[in-house]
């Protein structure tokens, strides 16, 4: 880490962190919630696709999006079925419904859990 500046370095060891939390969450999973296909996965990357094939296919996927109706038809059929007319979540914590209730408002939510839905499926 010779040359970083102090910055930099606070960010990796927040990094290394992050992926030490992930690797212990992963690592603690149940063998009855894990997919018994598992192992025939395959990883990104090796099924012959690049970083810039994958940026390719979204830039395809936005241009059908944007010029097919057909294909806009069908993304915004399933934001509409995941999300419905509102994205609802309730506690049975008053305080925590009151923040989610506070952040849902102020983040204009109903509009926003559409396009959370429609950028994964445009961008995956």
């Amino acid at each position: 880490m010779l040359g970083l500046t102090k910055r930099e370095r606070l960010s990796r060891k927040l990094e290394e962190k992050q992926l030490q939390k992930q690797l212990e969450v992963l690592e603690s999973i149940p063998n009855w919630a894990k997919d018994s296909d598992e192992h025939t996965w395959t990883d990104f990357g090796s099924d012959g696709y690049s970083v810039s094939d994958l940026s390719d296919m979204r830039g395809k996927m936005r241009q059908l999006y944007d010029t097919n109706p057909m294909a806009k038809s069908i993304i915004e059929s399933i934001v509409d079925f995941v999300v419905g007319r509102r994205c609802v979540i309730k506690s049975i914590d008053p305080v925590a419904q009151d923040y989610w209730d506070e952040f849902y408002d102020k983040n204009d939510f109903d509009e926003r859990s559409k396009e959370i839905v429609r950028r994964e499926l445009l961008d995956g």
